[in-house]
């Protein structure tokens, strides 16, 4: 069994130079906000997890939120179902829903651990990750790792000093999640 979600729990108007380096006129630019779900075998594996704490939407500005577990309960998913949470990194907006998942093993970039290890989002989150780490939960690789036959974590570093990619092929198919470091298809297809 192969099931692909991509699960959009907001939108908002960011200014254009959140999401590019590169000059130009346009000031802002309507992002959405995702999180994804892999149901891949045996498996139900998140791609990020979105954030529940609501205090965010006024900070972003951010339109029509839905609580992650909404969005699960949607298509018939339970936190005690998600057996896996790939972190492509620690901001809020990817890390901020992982506590909802007490039984799920969270797998990140050791260095990006260390990171997150120093901002204040860890410090609301720190007793969840503890248990983690008691529970043998908390998968800390380093650098390019297989996850598993179809799916590849590719270390990027770019947007911060863990950052990874996740690069999927089911079917022949081949699916590229880059966390924050590309967001507009293009910045994924240039030669740049």
């Amino acid at each position: 069994m192969f099931n692909f979600y991509a699960l959009q729990f907001g939108e908002s108007s960011l200014p254009y130079e959140y999401v590019t380096d590169e000059t130009t006129t346009v000031e802002s630019i309507y992002v959405s906000w995702f999180f994804y779900l892999l149901e891949l075998e045996d498996q139900i594996i998140l791609i990020d997890t979105g954030f529940s704490d609501k205090r965010y939407n006024r900070i972003y500005n951010i339109n029509n939120y839905s609580h992650p577990l909404v969005l699960l309960e949607s298509i018939n998913i339970l936190p005690k179902d998600v057996s896996h949470i790939i972190l492509t990194h620690s901001h809020f907006d990817h890390i901020g829903g992982a506590h909802l998942f007490n039984n799920a093993q969270v797998c990140m970039q050791e260095s990006e651990y260390a990171y997150f290890t120093t901002t204040a989002l860890y410090e609301s989150q720190k007793s969840y990750f503890d248990e983690l780490k008691k529970n043998d939960l908390l998968l800390l690789v380093n650098g390019d790792y297989i996850f598993n036959n179809h799916i590849m974590l590719l270390k990027t570093a770019g947007h911060t000093p863990g950052s990874q990619a996740v690069f999927i092929m089911v079917d022949h198919k081949k699916y590229l999640i880059t966390g924050d470091e590309a967001y507009l298809h293009e910045h994924c297809t240039s030669k740049k």
